[in-house]
């Protein structure tokens, strides 16, 4: 629930602007734009539910990115 809180997100109307998000408070603005762009599709376009696991999925694809990896 933290972790919702810290990204306000509870439920798929909250998806637009939550890779910024994630970007400006879990990767330090280390994402190129291209990155949050990528993150943001994979967000929107999201198979299942979007609940706390997705929301993990979402952390950990952030982390792979070349931005982050590389900064």
């Amino acid at each position: 629930a933290a972790l919702q809180d810290k990204l306000e997100i509870h439920g798929p109307s909250e998806r637009p602007g939550l890779a910024k998000r994630m970007d400006e408070r879990f990767f330090g603005h280390m994402l190129t734009a291209q990155d949050v762009e990528v993150l943001q599709q994979y967000i929107d376009e999201y198979p299942e539910q979007f609940d706390l696991y997705a929301l993990y999925d979402c952390l950990a694809l952030g982390a792979s990115l070349p931005g982050y990896q590389w900064s």
